[in-house]
């Protein structure tokens, strides 16, 4: 877990970020500096407690048998259960320590749940894993030859590892040096530098902008264009360096920019694809009612929420909106992040979120964080359980949901019904979301979808439900009003941020919503337990 230790402390993390963003970088959750008190469990907004996700659930049961044979066989249908469950490695690693213990002359089993546990491993954490069984092999006494090929392979993936560690790292001091040679007149040294630079990391900014430069200074356009539009993919350049990538192509393009964010977007399509799809989800008989809510709290700068996101746009890919609705709230967690406004800093409030990327599905937070691309797959498929567990949920609720758009002005209207005269408290939350955005941060992120842009109710806080006698609520949202509110809230936010923090600027403000691409998603909660008892979507240029 990574964890923020003030704000002074910002900038040297952003530059480690920046300069250090290997797979192996942005593992967990990152927090903020100064977390809260611990809630107290009867106080109101104290969030469900997390939910121990299947996968861990059943692997802890399998654990827990007394009887080896019993627990060896529940630990390999657990494998089976769970293929793609980030636990594998712990799987595996109980399955061989228990073989090794209970059945020590079983060597094809005992060398195949090794090799298991080995493939489970992190990037970069291969080496130990090679390095762990061995060692246990050697204190049993059992296999040695074994256990001496797993060491010698080992070392080799351990070299391999640091050498790629070190060659990542050692891009950053390249490129500095290549850009000081050139500033010196030395170009075709300080090139040669930064191609060095570009080959070990070639999501390095400060390479990508010196080739940028030494392609200008050849008055070679079409390349210079071409690193400017890999540099401003990284989210990492400064507004300075945004103003340079327009001018260079305005230069190409008869003096104007338009068109370069479609530019910038085919050319993040064609390097940035997600790697995990999924099939069209097929409805069941046991199919509800009910439309599957998931909130996630994520940010723009946060690298452990690349898998999350991605995750996040397999199961839009896999579910209808009549199936499921996400909605996104940005944080300046742990980089400042435009895309945040004051009601998504509410709605963390309400579930005491105070590290990203968290998330819940109908009101229930989920365990596990996030990690770089390689974990897409892992999250995805615990989201799938989650999801098709409430899909076959009944709701308790009805909710009906209409919106309309004239003149700047969005009206939307929710109905609910069907909540009992019993019960605890219910809000209804009407919230306005832009289906997708673009915009480029700290983390290669480029495509933003359900954007949370304004929530409705005092304080962002949504509407008080009468569950004896539910009546209808209309909420409007002013798109001039929101936009005017949220160019104030971010404007003040970097201020504040640079005064702690100086030259600090937001490369891009992307305030301004395009009103073609709304959507409204109203749900209700139960107030004690969080619940979502029913949701509604109604996409506005339908």
């Amino acid at each position: 877990m990574m964890r923020l230790i003030g704000r002074g402390f910002l900038g040297s993390l952003a530059l480690a970020f920046l300069a250090a963003a290997t797979p192996r970088a942005a593992q967990g959750v990152i927090t903020l500096a100064q977390p809260p008190a611990a809630p107290n469990p009867s106080a109101p907004g104290t969030p469900p407690p997390r939910q121990v996700p299947p996968d861990v659930s059943a692997l802890q049961a399998a654990q827990r048998i007394p009887d080896n044979d019993q627990k060896i066989a529940a630990i390999e249908k657990w494998s089976k259960d769970f293929p793609e469950s980030g636990s594998r490695q712990q799987a595996y690693t109980a399955l061989f320590d228990t073989l090794v213990k209970h059945r020590p002359t079983d060597r094809a089993s005992i060398l195949d749940a090794a090799q298991k546990g080995i493939d489970a491993a992190q990037e970069g954490f291969r080496a130990s894993g090679y390095s762990r069984f061995a060692g246990a092999l050697l204190t049993a006494g059992i296999f040695l030859e074994d256990a001496a090929v797993m060491a010698e392979m080992g070392l080799t993936v351990f070299e391999d590892e640091q050498n790629k560690q070190m060659q990542r790292a050692r891009a950053t001091h390249l490129g500095t040096l290549g850009r000081i040679r050139i500033k010196q007149g030395r170009v075709a040294d300080g090139e040669k530098l930064l191609k060095e630079a570009y080959a070990a990391n070639p999501d390095i900014p400060s390479a990508l902008i010196g080739l940028a430069e030494v392609a200008e200074g050849r008055k070679d356009s079409k390349v210079a264009l071409d690193y400017w539009l890999q540099a401003a993919l990284t989210g990492r350049l400064s507004r300075e360096d945004r103003v340079k990538l327009e001018a260079t192509y305005k230069n190409a393009h008869n003096g104007s920019v338009d068109g370069l964010d479609g530019v910038l977007d085919a050319k993040y399509k064609e390097t940035s694809t997600n790697p995990v799809h999924a099939d069209t989800y097929t409805v069941t008989a046991a199919r509800s009612n009910r439309l599957v809510l998931a909130e996630v709290f994520t940010g723009a700068g946060c690298g452990p929420c690349i898998a999350a996101d991605l995750a996040f746009d397999v199961a839009m890919e896999r579910y209808s909106r009549k199936d499921l609705a996400v909605v996104m709230y940005h944080m300046h967690i742990p980089l400042p992040d435009p895309l945040t406004n004051q009601s998504t800093v509410e709605r963390a409030k309400y579930y005491n979120i105070n590290g990203v990327p968290s998330y819940a599905i109908d009101g229930s937070l989920l365990g596990g964080g996030g990690g770089d691309r390689s974990y897409t797959k892992r999250i995805f498929s615990r989201l799938v359980l989650d999801i098709e567990k409430e899909l076959e949920t009944k709701s308790g609720a009805e909710l009906t949901l209409e919106a309309s758009l004239a003149g700047g002005v969005l009206k939307a209207l929710a109905t609910p019904a069907g909540l009992g005269g019993e019960g605890n408290a219910v809000r209804l939350q009407i919230m306005l979301v832009e289906e997708l955005l673009t915009y480029s941060g700290e983390n290669g992120i480029r495509f933003h979808p359900m954007v949370v842009r304004s929530i409705g109710g005092a304080n962002s806080g949504g509407f008080t439900v009468d569950r004896g006698a539910p009546v209808a609520v209309e909420h409007v949202f002013d798109l001039a009003q929101i936009t005017e509110g949220t160019q104030k809230y971010i404007d003040d936010y970097e201020k504040t941020r640079a005064s702690t923090q100086p030259g600090f600027a937001f490369s891009r403000k992307p305030v301004a919503m395009n009103s073609g691409n709304l959507a409204v998603v109203a749900f209700l909660q139960d107030e004690k337990s969080k619940q979502i008892l029913q949701s509604s979507y109604v996409r506005l240029h339908d």
